[in-house]
């Protein structure tokens, strides 16, 4: 993810996922490499199951808000 290699870091996130899907940080990671590939819709879906997993989640509440306002939403 760091490096920039988006699709490799979504395949092994997902990966991740299925052996721990209650892992609220991959849902986060795999929320804003969605972002980063310009799919702000399952960014979103990402970032509120990383929030339903984990409510204290503060870094997936504020990229929500982000990703919202770019969008020009008040959710």
């Amino acid at each position: 993810y760091y490096i920039g290699n988006y699709e490799d870091s979504l395949s092994k996130l997902k990966i991740s996922l299925e052996l721990e899907p209650n892992n609220y940080e991959q849902y986060f990671y795999l929320g804003e490499v969605y972002s980063k590939l310009d799919n702000q819709e399952e960014s979103i879906k990402n970032h509120e199951e990383s929030i339903a997993k984990n409510r204290n989640n503060i870094f997936s509440l504020l990229r929500l808000g982000e990703i919202f306002s770019k969008l020009g939403k008040d959710e």
